[in-house]
């Protein structure tokens, strides 16, 4: 299933996602990017998932 062509809308559902995508495009030009709050950085993200620290392998 990963030709274009098995992948078919009705009308109503073409429809509806049309809708939906000009809807979001919309809400997309109302972002101001200037005005958003400033991104922390926080070196604990850099770590490891399971909190091990990195050690080299011998």
């Amino acid at each position: 299933m990963n030709k274009r062509q098995d992948f078919k809308l009705t009308p109503e559902q073409q429809k509806v996602v049309d809708e939906k995508v000009r809807v979001l495009g919309e809400a997309v030009k109302n972002i101001d990017f200037n005005n958003l709050p400033k991104r922390e950085n926080h070196p604990d993200n850099s770590k490891p998932a399971d909190g091990s620290k990195h050690t080299q392998k011998a």
